[in-house]
């Protein structure tokens, strides 16, 4: 009978010589990107990492990345992930419970003193010497130890059920990593391309911005569009850039959209799907005069699902894109 996989440990990988004490095993909480950390796999099963001691592969992923993760995806020993690793365990053949196998002969033991005999407990101060005769055996009741081991092969097949049956999720980690990356594929993939700037302004407005403006492309001067923060009596533009992975936000745009809303705005909202360049976040924590707040996709993917936006929350926990929300979006001219 194949084992279940909800119960295993690095521990019993080790065991199994599916993974050698020492290696090195590789945090990649993207499949393709590079490795972000590294440590060795203790003997124990443990992994060691900046002084910390993690018992799973999830808790070290999620301390490294700041977020729930599931390590036996985004944990590697080699080019292989741990997933793949723990169902070649689940597959092999388990070794026999100790309830397959045949009973045990016991060895019956004596009580030493008549006080014994009546307590269960040794006399204190008993003469060790001229211990009292042992009283006869009392016979077994075999009906008694039969109902016992039914019970027992009762239980036995109670956990085996438990076992093989899907564990209950209190969390939506697996869920929320999964959503995040098709949320941004989504987004990334819109068309037509003010599709994006409309997604940024239903953002901006969910955010509690009011009087949300997206400009015409020909005629928007360097801004995609402006909108005003309440109570503060600011002007607020901002910029949308639909790039794809890889395809980083460098220093040069970012400062061409400050100075284009200089004298005209308190303050700048610069949105892209993918990431910012080291000089462009830089220039922004350099340059007060700035005014200009970053936000790549991963930050805005994680502020949509907050606020449901592109997507669906059923009863049960587990998000679906909402492509009527996106059909609205790329309708738009």
């Amino acid at each position: 009978m194949p084992r279940t996989n909800y119960s295993v440990t690095l521990k019993d990988l080790l065991d199994a010589g599916l993974l050698q004490a020492g290696e090195e095993l590789l945090c990649k909480p993207r499949k393709n990107d590079p490795p972000v950390a590294s440590a060795p796999l203790g003997a124990d099963g443990l992994i060691r990492h900046n002084g910390q001691t993690f018992g799973s592969p999830s808790s070290w992923a999620q301390a490294i990345t700041g977020r729930a993760q599931n390590g036996w995806i985004c944990v590697f020993a080699g080019e292989r992930p741990l997933k793949e690793i723990r169902d070649a365990y689940g597959n092999s053949p388990a070794p026999k419970s100790p309830a397959d196998r045949p009973p045990r002969r016991r060895r019956v033991r004596t009580a030493s003193s008549p006080e014994e005999v009546r307590t269960g407990y040794s006399t204190p101060g008993a003469d060790i010497d001229n211990p009292a005769p042992a009283p006869p055996l009392i016979p077994v009741d075999y009906a008694t130890r039969a109902e016992l081991e039914n019970l027992r092969e009762e239980v036995r097949v109670l956990r085996g059920k438990i076992d093989a049956a899907p564990p209950l999720r209190t969390d939506t980690a697996d869920v929320g990593r999964d959503i995040n990356g098709t949320l941004l594929d989504r987004i990334r993939n819109l068309k037509p391309a003010a599709a994006f700037e409309h997604l940024v302004g239903e953002f901006l407005k969910a955010k509690g911005f009011s009087n949300v403006v997206v400009t015409q492309q020909s005629r928007d001067g360097g801004i995609d569009g402006h909108c005003e923060m309440p109570f503060l009596n600011l002007r607020v533009a901002f910029e949308a850039k639909r790039y794809g992975h890889g395809n980083n936000v460098g220093s040069d745009p970012v400062q061409k959209f400050a100075g284009a809303m200089t004298g005209q705005f308190d303050k700048g909202l610069f949105i892209t799907t993918s990431q910012f360049t080291v000089a462009a976040t830089s220039w922004v924590e350099e340059t007060p005069l700035a005014h200009t707040t970053l936000i790549d996709g991963d930050e805005l993917v994680r502020q949509l699902i907050d606020l449901g936006l592109g997507i669906k929350t059923p009863s049960v926990v587990r998000y679906e894109l909402d492509n009527d929300f996106f059909d609205r979006l790329e309708r738009r001219r």
